[in-house]
């Protein structure tokens, strides 16, 4: 299976019930072209395979990668398209968690944790936070120079995350960034 990355990274948020999420996600694949990350963390395993096998469908149908932020072996076993490590499952990994026909995103904060997304032999990277964000207000924002500067120290692609929108993509695009990631602006 071969990846060509998408500039639109669309992270799943949170609803105020299952039916809402589910709405909030037809939505999201409707007008999103792009590759999208189910991350639903306070869901058990059979919950989460539930919703990550009915979210595959309705990804595949729409020819949109669909990864996912949790077990790998979850991933293969449903067919999606990757994996995405959070930085404790990044720093943890002693290896690729899946094959080269999977991709394997890293969410990353520095360039240690760049070095380590790209030796662990990651597909690409999410960098955050790049602005401020509602989610994570006592980090500190990366900003525009901050994001040109860690991007040029890594040969992974890599998504701008934190505080980004659509109207920021260009200015992140011509700072190094592959595109944009994010749970606010893709979920609304």
């Amino acid at each position: 299976m071969s990846h060509s990355l998408p500039r639109n990274y669309a992270i799943t948020g949170p609803a105020a019930d299952v039916a809402e999420w589910w709405r909030r996600f037809e939505r999201l694949v409707d007008r999103v072209p792009g590759m999208v990350q189910l991350r639903c963390k306070a869901l058990a395993l059979d919950a989460l395979r539930e919703r990550a096998a009915r979210a595959q469908v309705l990804c595949a149908e729409r020819g949109i990668p669909l990864l996912l932020n949790g077990p790998a072996a979850l991933v293969s076993e449903l067919g999606l398209a990757g994996v995405h490590l959070g930085t404790a499952a990044l720093l943890a990994a002693g290896e690729r968690p899946l094959g080269r026909e999977f991709l394997v995103g890293a969410s990353c904060h520095s360039a240690a944790e760049l070095r380590c997304a790209a030796e662990l032999g990651a597909s690409f990277a999410c960098l955050s936070p790049v602005f401020s964000t509602r989610s994570h207000p006592q980090a500190q924002p990366l900003g525009v120079e901050g994001l040109r500067t860690l991007v040029a120290q890594t040969p992974l692609p890599v998504f701008a995350l934190g505080g980004v929108g659509q109207a920021d993509r260009a200015r992140l695009i011509e700072a190094g960034a592959h595109g944009i990631a994010g749970i606010s602006a893709f979920w609304g």
